[in-house]
């Protein structure tokens, strides 16, 4: 193709490709599983153990955290959080207009070094019935010691 065509074309790609195309989305806002905590040392359930689940954007930067979620455990030191979906507006066509989010638990005790993990990072969903469930539940294991707090890294606050 040449000539004016070809200008056309060229000029229709690079308004496409550089425009805001907003596109609605279902994210998830918090996953929907439990945390248990356990004495490293015997492996018994830990009762009143603080759990403090954190969603955090992790793309594009800087990272922010969003929400942020605390329980304390049962008996069976076990905390459950709720599914909890949303929607949000994306820039598929823009750089960094597409956010990915993640989670980040962590637990402590009194008495007790705290601990923390990465949950999980949460993909473009596929099967939409499946988004944020998670069937296994993410243990920690607490050792005696002087209690710490979360020991994550700062993020910004932010929405």
């Amino acid at each position: 193709m040449t000539g004016p065509h070809a200008w056309i074309a060229a000029l229709v790609c690079l308004a496409v490709a550089c425009c805001p195309f907003p596109k609605k989305r279902t994210t998830l806002i918090r996953p929907g599983g439990t945390v248990r905590v356990l004495d490293a040392a015997t492996g018994e359930p830990i009762e009143g153990a603080n759990v403090v689940l954190r969603r955090v954007r992790v793309g594009p930067p800087p990272q922010i955290e969003t929400h942020s979620w605390s329980a304390a455990t049962n008996a069976k030191g076990e905390v459950s959080f709720e599914l909890e979906l949303g929607t949000e507006t994306t820039m598929p066509l823009m750089m960094h207009g597409v956010p990915q989010w993640g989670f980040e638990v962590c637990a402590t005790h009194p008495g007790r070094s705290g601990a923390w993990s990465s949950w999980l990072v949460v993909p473009p969903p596929s099967d939409r019935s499946e988004v944020g469930r998670i069937d296994e539940p993410l243990v920690f294991e607490l050792e005696e010691g002087e209690q710490e707090a979360c020991t994550w890294r700062e993020l910004e606050r932010g929405t």
